[in-house]
């Protein structure tokens, strides 16, 4: 069987309600539960022992009820206790070749749990799939120093290495280890000079994770060997730098024999490396007091200032790394100067005033043609922009892209953007310059989105809301899908209307540039769409206008339910077209009735105007698509619009469809006048196939509308006389038969016992409903009728399965799920209650399905009501 019927529990265990055969036949799937989903409790692991289970068993090829536990964190260190308590083996290995400690440990158990397993003999070295060892693991995952302690205390070995050629102490230096834990491992660690397969030692880990000082001499006192290098040709010395690590560490590597200007395989000497953090004025003193080579370039041709000026160093430093001899307009493989590496960083202004004073030659441009004032007006550092502007540099110098200095600070979206543009604007930028792609800088404001203000300051200077680029013939205003943003150009005279060279419109691009951020901030984007909307609206956008796709606003949020509820109403009151169509001349109703938009929708479009028998690209017409997709309160709407029956194509309905086609074809007065009185009964005496038809019908629409809100049955009970219920219940086996193969067709197998389970809930609410129409008086009686419903559904049920296999996989789920809702009160004034439980047994002995697969049934019955019907538990 592939999953439990019921839930086991203690309860379930300690009422001696179980069968121990059954207990025993899926044993492995009742352990994978209790201990797959962190439900086990020490009474019910004593509760199976007791029932005979045997917990010692793997419950797969590779894996016991221990490694669940500790894979799914079952940190109850009583249940842990007890499942080794049982018998079950601490050292037996999963398919990873992982035992419980290692999941353990890996799972970060508190140490108490962890010590259960070391005292129960768990071997502390053995290596699973990637040869590490529980140690490795507790060193990777930085764990307290207490687990450590009690791993190596129970033994585990501090040499062994992984597949990695990893010792537990290099996992322990890359995770950055406090000191205890690292004097720990050091004082078993053999050779402090192993090296893993990047030819790394604990050394290179330790000083790469800047590790504590007081670690870095604890491995110093093992006397490592400093010069040793790894796969990029790095040394201890390299990685002490580049951590920015004291005087004092840096002295001992030279003492020791690190080769002060040695070059990695990138030709970065550990100068460079210092040079790439800030404060480092007496370290780099010291490299250079000891020899270290100031003119090194890397291979990227760049000096060991670069790194400085890039990292925004102090100008002390910078003043000992460039030399007189130095030429300061030295430019690196990408072009750029020492001014260039300044400018990218906020806050170097202090630089750029030494550099200029230097004498560099600020009209010096990188390999993409941009001046240090093109990378300083990205940074949002208006003062370091100031102090090059009064250096000399010009606002019209254009990079390889022809873009202004204006262009790229408006590439840049930052709070700080507003001041550097009113800065360059004081400086005579001119607000209106095309770059190679034919746009201003008003462009790129609006296409990143920015801040009001940034756009009011180019407005206010003159940049045209008008202008289209180059290609693609838009404007700005294509490009927002801020609201207030749209607004602010709109009242500079942007035109809503124009068209792009796509014969899009400045409203319909915008409102794709906000559906676009649906997967950003859902809830902010549809409370905005309307917004967005209506300030178009009032600068006279025309909604109805149309790309060279077909698409205009209102198709195209047909794709976001949502969005298409929010905007229609409006789109209709401001004239917009409820006839319009797409490429594929589907028309607003076509669309409603494909995407089951609901019947409210395809009713407001109706009152509006729209076409009810207009043809799409298929030769289809709306109620075609409302047939198809079940759509039963659209098609209403549309039938009682005289939506001609006839037009329908009947290739592209499946046949249960046609059924009902012909069904309406023959009575098609009759379902209007049904309609319209909202009376069944004429409707189904009427049909020319009787009873089946409507059954049929019944079926295909289900019990709940579309949006699965308003019980249909609520509907017929409101409505109907208590001639249609006697029919109903009269027929109850075929109704359900219909219902039940229809549900499985639709939902699959997966989500037909949820479906099921509201038609349940439904059933359950009508005896309510029943009682509330007819009365108390007719109560019993309509009691009976409602027995005779749930047996119609039983019996529709077992009669769709015709195989052990096929009754225990297809149906089964759905059996027990009516049993549990069955209202067993309801019974105790019907006869049909032992015609149910006959039925029950017959199902069981013939599907040779044991007692428990009723056990909820059992249940639900008091002891009294358990004599009176002979329910028994063997």
């Amino acid at each position: 069987m592939n999953s439990l019927p019921y839930q086991i529990n203690e309860d379930i265990l300690i009422s001696e309600q179980i069968d121990p055969l059954y207990l025993q036949k899926s044993k492995n799937e009742i352990l994978k539960r209790i201990f797959g989903q962190g439900q086990a409790t020490s009474l019910l692991i004593k509760k199976l022992v007791e029932k005979g289970v045997d917990i010692k068993e793997k419950i797969s090829e590779r894996k016991t009820i221990l490694h669940l536990s500790c894979e799914i964190q079952q940190k109850d260190r009583f249940v842990i206790e007890q499942i080794i308590e049982f018998g079950v083996k601490v050292n037996e290995y999963n398919e990873n070749g992982q035992t419980a400690l290692h999941l353990a440990v890996i799972n970060k158990f508190p140490l108490e749990t962890i010590e259960i397993l070391l005292k129960s003999k768990a071997n502390t070295n053995i290596q699973d799939n990637w040869k590490k060892t529980p140690l490795h693991y507790a060193c990777e995952n930085n764990l307290d120093f207490g687990i450590i302690k009690a791993l190596i205390r129970y033994s585990a070995k501090v040499n062994i290495k992984d597949h990695a050629q990893r010792t537990p102490l290099h996992h322990a230096m890359i995770k950055n280890a406090s000191p205890e834990i690292a004097r720990l491992l050091l004082k078993k660690q053999k050779n402090i000079n192993c090296v893993d397969k990047h030819k790394r030692t604990v050394l290179h880990y330790a000083l790469e994770a800047g590790v504590d000082e007081e670690v870095v001499k604890a491995i110093f006192s093992k006397k490592p060997k400093v010069k040793l290098l790894d796969e990029n040709l790095r040394s201890a010395l390299h990685f002490a730098c580049k951590s920015g690590y004291s005087c004092k560490i840096i002295e001992e590597l030279l003492k020791r024999g690190s080769k002060i200007s040695i070059e990695d395989a990138f030709s970065l000497t550990p100068l460079h490396h210092l040079c790439g953090n800030k404060s480092i004025f007496p370290q780099a003193k010291l490299l250079i007091k000891h020899g270290a080579k100031i003119h090194v370039k890397d291979i990227y041709s760049r000096f060991p200032a670069h790194f400085a000026c890039q990292s925004g160093c102090d100008v002390e430093v910078l003043k000992i790394l460039i030399s007189p001899q130095m030429e300061i307009n030295s430019r690196d493989h990408h072009g750029k100067t020492f001014l260039h590496y300044a400018c990218e960083r906020e806050g170097s202004i202090e630089i750029a005033k030494f550099l200029i004073s230097q004498k560099i030659n600020v009209g010096i441009r990188d390999n993409l043609l941009n001046t240090a004032l093109h990378h300083a007006v990205q940074t949002g550092d208006s003062e370091l922009v100031q102090v090059l502007l009064s250096s000399g540099f010009q606002t019209e110098d254009r990079n390889n892209e022809y873009r202004s200095v204006l262009h790229c600070a408006c590439l840049q979206i930052s709070e700080k953007q507003a001041q550097i543009l009113s800065v360059l604007l004081s400086h005579g930028a001119v607000v209106d310059a095309y770059d190679n792609f034919g746009k201003t800088p008003l462009f790129y404001l609006c296409e990143n989105q920015a801040s009001l203000d940034c756009v009011k300051i180019l407005i206010d200077a003159g940049a045209d809301p008008k202008t289209k680029d180059r290609y693609s013939q838009k404007t700005p205003l294509h490009h927002v899908s801020d609201p207030d943003l749209a607004e602010l150009l709109l009242k500079a005279g942007a035109d809503p209307n124009e068209l792009s060279s796509t014969k899009q419109s400045a409203m319909l691009s915008s409102f794709i540039n906000l559906i676009r951020q649906l997967n950003k901030d859902s809830q902010k984007v549809e409370k905005q769409v309307l917004v967005l909307i209506k300030k178009f609206l009032l600068y006279k956008a025309d909604i109805n206008t149309k790309d060279s796709k077909g698409n205009n606003v209102i198709l195209l949020a047909f794709s976001y339910p949502n969005i298409f509820r929010k905007i229609f109403k409006y789109f209709i009151r401001n004239g917009g077209d409820p006839n319009t169509q797409d490429a594929n001349k589907h028309s607003l109703l076509h669309l409603a009735c494909i995407n089951r938009i609901g019947h409210e929708i395809v009713q407001d479009l109706i009152n509006a105007g729209a076409n009810v028998n207009a043809k799409d690209f298929f030769d289809l017409i709306p109620l075609s698509y409302a047939l198809q997709k079940r759509d039963f309160l659209s098609a209403k709407n549309l039938l009682l619009s005289n939506s001609q029956v006839d037009e329908i194509n009947t290739e592209n309905i499946d046949e249960d469809m046609k059924i009902m086609l012909r069904t309406y074809n023959t009575i098609q007065k009759e379902m209007l006048d049904f309609f319209k009185r909202g009376e069944f009964t004429d409707f189904v005496f009427n049909c020319k196939d009787g009873n089946v038809s409507i059954h049929k019908l019944i079926a295909q629409f289900r019990l709940t509308d579309p949006e699965q809100k308003e019980p249909n049955i609520e509907l017929m009970l409101n409505n109907l006389s208590p001639k249609f219920l006697d029919m109903t219940c009269k027929d109850a086996r075929l109704f359900f038969k219909f219902l039940y193969s229809g549900i499985l067709r639709d939902s699959g197998e997966k989500n037909s016992f949820s479906e099921m389970q509201r038609i349940c809930d439904h059933l359950k609410l009508s005896k309510n409903w029943i009682a509330q129409k007819l009365g108390k008086k007719g109560l019993i009686q309509d009691l009976t009728r409602m027995c005779d419903l749930y047996r119609g559904m039983f019996l529709s049920v077992k009669d769709d399965s015709n195989s052990v296999s096929d009754y225990s996989g297809k149906s089964f789920n759905t059996i027990n799920l009516f049993i549990r809702y069955l209202y067993i009160d309801d019974f105790d004034e019907s006869d049909l209650t032992y015609d149910v439980i006959h039925e029950l047994s017959d199902a069981k002995d013939y599907y040779q399905l044991s007692d428990n697969c009723f056990l909820d049934f059992f249940l639900a019955f008091s002891n009294e009501k358990r004599s009176r019907f002979g329910l028994f538990l063997k």
